[in-house]
């Protein structure tokens, strides 16, 4: 693994492209929506930045108007105000 990262090997399944994107992060039950900056986005996942640290629910609706994104999530990984996540099937 170190020797991937000397060598700047991607190891992700899917390319990722680089946005900034305003979005929301929609409840499951419907709580309240957590404002969002799409970073950037792939087939597998995104990652979003928070305009600060918040509580996300394990599953949620991301919402991207702008990029006609409305899918189903999973948090992947969360570090302070960036959060990674993973699509679930349509």
């Amino acid at each position: 693994m170190f020797q991937a990262l000397k060598e700047g090997i991607n190891r992700r399944r899917h390319v990722r492209r680089t946005l900034d994107a305003a979005g929301v992060i929609q409840w499951p039950d419907g709580g309240s929506d957590v404002p969002c900056i799409l970073e950037d986005i792939s087939l597998g996942g995104a990652r979003l930045r928070l305009e600060g640290p918040a509580d996300l629910p394990r599953f949620f609706l991301l919402i991207v108007p702008t990029e006609q994104i409305d899918r189903a999530c999973t948090v992947a990984w969360k570090d302070g105000e960036r959060v990674g996540v993973r699509f679930l099937a349509r």
